[in-house]
């Protein structure tokens, strides 16, 4: 790689990133249900329109990095959000009807979620194969080095002031958007002869594989989402946690991933990439399943800590998977489309998580992880079986490195 510590600012643009978003919204969920009076399912099911309609921002920045390059989608998007987080916080300071908040939310997800699928080809450009599991891993880390210490702040400024926890979101999302004017640069300017087209993009799901790949994606983000609104839902209503505790299990998390990651990575560039993903989707079951039946903090963070585990097989083999499958001059389409399938499963699931803590928890307070749990345990048998559809070298075993003649070091 010509300019590896081009990586390094990536990983810094994202853990900063990461901490803007966890300073507030993850709480958004509790300002709904439990400041603002609306009933479990209707915040659940608000959010969850709000990441199905950013789900459709995942295709289109992949689409349009292909097409205009990686780095203006990048800057717009963390621009767009800067200023919508500013919206926010006024919007929050003046008590706004939830109708204007939800819809403020709704722009917030759909620019943010812009960011991801062009900068995850912006790593495939830079990287080969066999290296894409470290890099993509090492960027987990840089997301869950803010996601560690972002929740802290947010749930000390959330028992202050919410509208505060956006106006520190936006300054954060300000100074992104001067790293990547600055730092960030496309390794290419070659851009191929095509149009954006989303009807295109849709087609590509003749790939048999690649729709699998989609498909699994979906339910495992589903079981993803839960960590945010499910577990800070259930937390405040039925175990009674303070916000500041909420705020300390969202930081396990993201230390966890700090610690772990690169060892993870490693030790996953040695096996398939469909057996690593499974074993992490079945870490995800157990996870969850801890959480519900947890009845104090400790055991509590110790579901949030196997789960964890989980997530650092899952969400980097994903994006490894997919890059490798895509054909070089598609893998913004590719991951766009990929990061849509997974967007609409994340909005599957805090609509899950929103109904299951108003309809199934006051009944049986486990059933709605018990759900969950099935539906990770689903996913990780799909995983097992897509080594039957791979090759070894997509399915991250080392050997004769893949062809990407489209490819710039």
């Amino acid at each position: 790689m010509k300019h590896p510590y081009s990586i390094w600012l990536l990983s810094l643009c994202t853990a900063l990133m990461a901490a803007g978003y966890a300073l507030s919204l993850p709480f958004f969920a509790i300002y709904l249900s439990v400041e603002r009076g609306l009933p479990m399912s209707l915040t659940g099911a608000c959010l969850a329109l709000s990441m199905l309609l950013s789900s459709l921002a995942q295709g289109i920045g992949g689409e349009l990095s292909d097409v205009f390059g990686r780095r203006g989608v990048m800057l717009f998007s963390v621009a767009a959000r800067s200023l919508t987080m500013f919206v926010m916080a006024l919007a929050v300071y003046m008590n706004a009807h939830y109708i204007w908040l939800i819809a403020v939310h709704v722009l917030l997800g759909f620019t943010g979620a812009l960011f991801d699928p062009a900068s995850q080809a912006w790593v495939a450009d830079r990287t080969s194969p066999r290296e894409r599991l470290e890099q993509f891993g090492f960027l987990r880390i840089g997301i869950n080095a803010g996601w560690a210490l972002g929740p802290m702040l947010g749930g000390l400024l959330a028992a202050k002031s919410y509208s505060l926890m956006f106006l520190f979101s936006g300054l954060t999302y300000g100074l992104v958007s001067a790293l990547v004017a600055l730092f960030i640069h496309d390794c290419d300017s070659r851009r191929p002869a095509r149009r954006a087209s989303l009807a295109e993009m849709a087609l590509e799901l003749k790939d048999t594989r690649f729709a699998r790949l989609c498909a699994l994606g979906l339910m495992i983000s589903a079981v993803m989402s839960q960590l945010v609104v499910g577990l800070s839902l259930y937390c405040a209503k039925y175990l009674g946690y303070p916000q500041s505790s909420v705020g300390l299990l969202f930081s396990i998390n993201g230390f966890v991933v700090v610690f772990f990651q690169y060892f993870a990575s490693k030790a996953m560039s040695r096996m398939r990439l469909s057996g690593a993903m499974a074993a992490g989707a079945l870490l995800y079951a157990a996870g969850y399943l801890i959480v519900g039946f947890s009845s104090v903090f400790l055991w509590t963070a110790a579901g949030i800590f196997v789960l964890t585990l989980g997530e650092i097989a899952v969400s980097p083999g994903l994006q490894t998977m997919g890059s490798n499958i895509a054909p070089p001059h598609k893998k913004g389409r590719y991951l766009g489309m990929q990061g849509l399938a997974q967007s609409a499963g994340r909005s599957f699931g805090i609509f899950l998580g929103g109904a299951g803590m108003e309809l199934l928890a006051p009944s049986w307070r486990q059933g709605p992880w018990a759900l969950v749990a099935l539906i990770a345990l689903c996913a990780g048998g799909g995983f097992y079986a897509m080594r039957r559809h791979l090759t070894r070298q997509e399915d991250g075993l080392h050997g004769p490195v893949i062809e990407e003649k489209e490819m710039d070091f």
